[in-house]
C-alpha cells in the first residue's frame, strides 16, 4: 500500500479541484481566475497520472522480469557446465557420484547458488560462515593468503573424521556435521576477481564424493587437476560478473 499513497493523493486532490471547478459550490467560494486555472492544470495531471503511473509500473515489472529471466538462464547454463566440469576434470570416474556447486555470500554465510547431483540431499540448503567448512576455508585463503596462493583450492580428501576432528579443525557445528556424513572428500575453489593489487571475493566452487571413493584418489592432490579447477572458477567467476547475479 505504501508505493500507491502518491498516486491516490494525486488523484484525491485531482477530484477536489473537479468539485471546486464544476460545482456551485465551488464557483462561490473559489472566484480567482488564477485560482481557477490552477485547479484546471491539477486536473489535468490528475486525469492522467494513473495512465501514467500504470506504464511506470508496467515498465518495472518488466524489467525485473527480464532480469529474472536471464538469471534463471544463466543458472541453467551454469549447471550445464558444473554437469560438464565434473567429466572433464574427474576423467573415468563415475560422474553420478561426483557433486559440485556454487556457493555464493549471503547474509554473513556462505549458500548455494546452483549445483549438479546434490538436488536430493540433506546438504542442499547448509550455510557455511567465514573459515568453517571447505568452502568456508577457501573464502579465507580468497581473502587473507598470499596473493600468489589465493588460487589454491583447500581440499579435505578425506572426510569421514571424527565429530570433534570435524569440530576442531574444520570448525562444522554438530547438524552440519550430521547433513554432511554421506560426503567422502571435498575440493574447494575461491573465485575471485582481480582489481589491481587486491581481489574480490565472488564465491566458492566445491567439488565433493558421495556413495563410493574416486578410483584414484591421489588425483586430489595433483597439482594439473588444481590449476584445471582454478581456470574452472575464474570462467563461472565472470559468468557472475555478466550476469549481475551477485547484485
Amino acid at each position: 500500500m505504501s508505493n500507491y499513497w502518491v498516486p491516490l493523493l494525486i488523484v484525491g486532490i485531482g477530484i477536489v479541484g473537479n468539485v471546486l471547478l464544476t460545482t456551485v459550490w465551488g464557483e462561490e467560494h473559489v472566484q480567482s481566475l488564477a485560482v481557477r486555472d490552477t485547479l484546471r492544470i491539477v486536473t489535468y495531471i490528475a486525469a492522467v497520472f494513473p495512465t501514467l503511473f500504470s506504464y511506470i509500473r508496467a515498465e518495472e515489472r518488466y524489467k525485473k522480469s527480464e532480469k529474472e529471466r536471464r538469471k534463471r538462464e544463466a543458472l541453467d547454463k551454469m549447471r550445464d557446465l558444473l554437469r560438464a566440469a565434473i567429466v572433464k576434470i574427474f576423467e573415468g570416474e563415475d560422474p553420478e557420484t561426483i557433486r559440485a556447486n556454487i556457493m555464493i555470500e549471503d547474509g554473513g554465510e556462505l549458500t548455494i547458488l546452483c549445483s549438479i547431483n546434490m538436488e536430493f540431499n540433506h546438504d542442499y540448503n547448509i550455510r557455511l560462515a567465514y573459515g568453517h567448512g571447505c568452502a568456508g576455508m577457501a573464502w579465507k585463503r580468497a581473502c587473507e593468503a598470499p596473493m600468489s596462493e589465493r588460487w589454491v583450492p583447500v581440499l579435505a580428501p578425506k572426510t569421514q573424521l571424527s565429530t570433534k576432528r570435524l569440530r576442531d579443525e574444520w570448525h562444522l557445528t554438530d547438524e552440519q556435521i550430521g547433513i554432511t556424513r554421506h560426503v567422502l572428500w571435498i575440493l574447494s575453489v575461491p573465485i575471485f576477481q582481480l582489481a589491481g593489487s587486491e581481489t574480490k571475493f565472488l564465491g566458492v566452487l566445491s567439488f565433493d564424493g558421495v556413495r563410493k571413493p574416486l578410483k584414484d584418489v591421489h588425483r586430489l592432490k595433483d597439482h594439473t587437476l588444481h590449476i584445471g579447477c582454478a581456470d574452472v572458477a575464474e570462467y563461472f567467476g565472470s559468468m557472475l560478473l555478466e550476469n549481475n547475479i551477485l547484485n
